[in-house]
């Protein structure tokens, strides 16, 4: 049996719906001072929004937007554990802290030192599970 799952988009200031408001076009983010919306337009309003907002948008200045997360605190990927990298920074000398973020230096720093490497024309062994832990009898 087949499932069929359809999203239909309804503008938010004319309630048009279906394929007067196409799904991919339709979603429009809108920050002002600390206030900051998600609507959903047909053509027409995106238009009008886009035609009210170009002089503003014209006499301002362009700025980057800033990374979702800080790269001063990076997140872990999987395989890495937080306990482990801490037990080789302080074995290293590295400052790291018992607890909280490990600083992004200290991250690279092991990224770097267990990377693995191989001679040119060899290739890595896969990686093996870790045996599973078993109950004491």
């Amino acid at each position: 049996m087949a499932t069929s799952l359809q999203v239909e988009v309804t503008c938010d200031v004319c309630t048009r719906s279906g394929a007067d408001v196409p799904a991919a076009a339709a979603a429009v983010r809108v920050a002002l001072r600390s206030r900051s919306v998600a609507v959903d337009l047909c053509p027409e309003h995106a238009e009008a929004l886009e035609r009210a907002l170009e002089p503003v948008l014209a006499a301002g200045e362009a700025r980057a937007r800033r990374p979702a997360v800080s790269s001063a605190f990076p997140r872990l990927t999987d395989g890495e554990d937080r306990e482990q990298i801490r037990a080789w920074a302080l074995a290293e000398g590295l400052p790291v802290a018992r607890s909280g973020t490990i600083s992004a230096a200290v991250l690279a720093s092991w990224r770097r030192a267990h990377e693995p490497v191989a001679a040119e024309g060899l290739s890595l062994p896969a990686a093996r599970p870790a045996p599973e832990a078993r109950p004491a009898p």
